[in-house]
C-alpha cells in the first residue's frame, strides 16, 4: 500500500502498487476496487483536491491520472506532455504530487526515470487545474527524480521536494540526490542537503504550527529535522531501530505538533526478500523528535509504508500486508 489519502468529504483513498485504487466511504472497515478506466495500476502517490471531494489525482509508473467522481472512473493527464518525448525524454515514473491548498488550480507533479529508463525531469506545473503544463527546473540537477512534493499551507509560494538522482538507479550515485527548496512558487530551485549524511530523501513533512520545522525521511538513513526551514539539518535517533533504516511516511498531529508518527521499513529485505516482510513498523515521538517509542500493536512484523490519521484514528498501509487502524 503506496499511499493512503482522506478527501474533503472524509473518503479514504489507497493507492497500490500493481493493484490499482481502492476507496472506503466508512471509516476504512471496508473497501471497494476504484480503478475504472485507470490504465496504470502502478500507484505511487494520492492527491485529493483540498476543496472538491470528487476530483482526485494519482500518480503512476506510467502517467499522471484524474477522476472527477470519486473514483468511478479515471483519465489520463496530458498524455502529450507527460510521455516519452523531446520535452521529457525517458519518462516511466511519476511520483511527487501536490496542491496549492490557497490556489488548488496550481498542482505540482515530480517526475524521473528508473533503472529502466534513467532519465529524470524534475518538477512539472499546472496553473489550470491540471489542462495545461509547463517544466520548472530552474535549479534542479538534470538527473533528478522527485519523490515527494511538499507545499508550505501557511505561504504555498514556499515548496520542497525530495528527490533521488536517476543517473544510475541501483547504485543510486546520481548528482541530483537531496532535497530542493522553492520560494517563489517553483520558478527556482535551490538544494538544502547542508547536515545530511546521506542524500537520498525520500518523504517530508512540516510542523503544522510551525513552518520552519520540517521532518526529513530518507530510503537507508533514517530520519532528520530542521528547525531553520532546510538551512540545516540533524539526525533524530530511534534507539529501537538498526542505524541504517527507510522512512516511507511521516505525519505530524495537525492536533499537537509535538506528535509525530513515522513509517519505518526495512527495504534492503523488502526488495531482496519480496511479501510481508519488511519489519520496523510504525514509531511516535510525543516530544518533536527528542524521544520514540514503538507503535505496533497489532501491526506484526509489516514495514509501514504510508500513514494517514483521521480524527482519532490513525491509518498504516503496508506492502503486501494491507491497510491497518488503531486509535491514537
Amino acid at each position: 500500500m503506496d499511499d493512503i489519502v482522506k478527501a474533503a468529504d472524509g473518503t479514504l483513498y489507497a493507492g497500490t502498487y500493481s493493484l490499482g485504487m481502492f476507496k472506503s466511504t466508512d471509516l476504512g472497515q471496508s473497501w471497494t476496487f476504484s480503478s475504472y478506466n485507470l490504465e496504470n495500476p502502478y500507484i505511487m502517490l494520492i492527491a485529493a483536491h483540498p476543496t472538491e471531494p470528487k476530483t482526485v489525482f494519482v500518480t503512476t509508473n506510467g502517467g499522471v491520472y484524474v477522476s472527477y467522481d470519486n473514483g468511478l472512473t479515471w483519465e489520463r493527464v496530458a498524455k502529450d506532455f507527460f510521455s516519452d518525448s523531446e520535452l521529457l525524454p525517458g519518462i516511466s515514473h511519476f511520483h511527487g504530487i501536490a496542491f496549492d491548498p490557497k490556489d488548488p488550480n496550481r498542482i505540482y507533479v515530480g517526475g524521473g526515470g528508473d533503472q529502466y529508463s534513467p532519465s529524470g525531469v524534475g518538477i512539472s506545473i499546472s496553473e489550470d487545474g491540471g489542462k495545461s503544463w509547463k517544466p520548472a527546473n530552474v535549479g534542479f540537477e538534470i538527473d533528478v527524480h522527485v519523490s515527494k512534493i511538499v507545499v508550505d499551507k501557511k505561504n504555498p509560494s514556499i515548496i520542497y521536494a525530495t528527490t533521488q538522482g536517476a543517473t544510475n538507479f541501483n547504485e543510486k550515485t546520481g548528482t541530483g540526490y537531496g532535497i530542493f527548496k522553492s520560494a517563489d512558487y517553483g520558478s527556482t530551485w535551490k538544494k538544502i542537503n547542508s547536515g545530511l549524511e546521506t542524500v537520498e530523501t525520500n518523504t517530508l513533512a512540516l510542523d503544522p504550527s510551525d513552518s520552519n520545522t520540517l521532518y526529513l525521511g530518507t530510503d537507508d538513513d533514517g530520519i532528520y529535522k530542521s528547525s531553520d526551514g532546510g538551512a540545516s539539518w540533524k539526525k533524530l535517533s530511534i534507539s529501537q531501530l538498526p542505524k541504517k533504516y527507510g522512512v516511507g511516511d511521516i505525519l505530524v498531529d495537525p492536533r499537537n505538533s509535538n506528535v509525530i508518527y513515522v513509517a519505518t521499513v526495512d527495504y534492503f529485505r523488502l526488495f531482496t526478500v519480496r511479501g510481508f516482510v519488511g519489519d520496523h513498523g510504525v514509531y511516535v515521538s510525543r516530544d518533536s523528535g527528542n524521544s520514540w517509542q514503538p507503535f505496533n500493536e497489532g501491526l506484526g512484523h509489516a514495514g509501514a509504508f504510508a500513514l494517514e490519521l483521521d480524527d482519532d484514528i490513525l491509518y498504516v498501509g503496508t506492502r503486501g500486508g494491507g491497510i491497518y487502524w488503531r486509535k491514537v
